[in-house]
């Protein structure tokens, strides 16, 4: 970690003095400055368009920051379980139901956005995970079969979804929620992307706020947050 944070363009400081959001928010300023796009001070990204170059700083920094905030997490004494660097994914497998999305980019998680995919089971195999989603298609649901492949990083997996995108677990309770948040790469924009998966619909209220917590430390503000309801698309259809 020592080692890779100076890399990315991060300083190695300690977890009690960490402020996630803000770290956040300073690297996607520092790669859109590598773009010549920076906006003023505060306000949020909406979706960044960087050429090849600054798009991969931006990804690395941004793997690195998922490094840092499981640092944070250990120290800050959660209620519900931490990703467990040794947590075996098997746990994951089994039906699932999408309860909220995230994005700086809305148009991806709106009806007829390409992220508004509603997960209907999550299968870990050798490692990687196996995903039937459910998308939405006028009164139909098509099944879509999908494979996120493991990377070398805990929590951490590639996937090839509308373009090319980086998976990563960032908090979850096995029998109860997922919550987990990808970074996607099309045609030059790269747009984040996070969704809460619940096992039991009836949680999702309690678990909201969960989500909403992580999504601040993405960068991500309530507003951009988009609630699924249960008559909504595939939901009611499934269900």
């Amino acid at each position: 970690m020592a080692l890779l944070l100076p890399s990315l363009g991060l300083s190695l400081v300690s977890t009690q003095e960490l402020n996630l959001p803000t770290v956040v928010r300073s690297n996607f300023d520092l790669a859109r400055a590598g773009a010549g796009q920076v906006t003023a001070a505060g306000k949020s990204p909406v979706v960044i368009q960087t050429d090849g170059a600054v798009e991969m700083q931006l990804l690395l920094l941004t793997v690195g920051l998922a490094l840092v905030c499981g640092l944070q997490g250990q120290v800050e004494g959660h209620e519900q379980e931490e990703l467990d660097p040794q947590m075996d994914l098997l746990e994951l497998s089994g039906r699932w139901h999408t309860a909220a999305l995230a994005s700086n980019n809305s148009a991806l998680i709106r009806p007829s956005g390409r992220f508004r995919v509603f997960v209907d089971r999550l299968d870990a195999v050798d490692g990687d995970l196996q995903a039937q989603i459910l998308i939405p298609q006028e009164d139909q649901c098509r099944k879509l079969s999908l494979t996120a492949f493991k990377s070398e990083a805990t929590g951490e997996f590639t996937l090839e979804y509308w373009g090319q995108n980086h998976l990563y677990l960032a908090k979850m309770k096995p029998t109860e929620f997922l919550i987990l948040y990808m970074i996607n790469q099309y045609e030059g924009t790269t747009s984040l992307v996070a969704g809460l998966l619940v096992r039991n619909p009836t949680m999702n209220q309690r678990l909201l706020p969960v989500f909403e917590s992580v999504c601040d430390g993405l960068g991500l503000h309530k507003d951009q947050v988009m609630v699924v309801e249960t008559t909504s698309d595939c939901r009611r259809l499934r269900d």
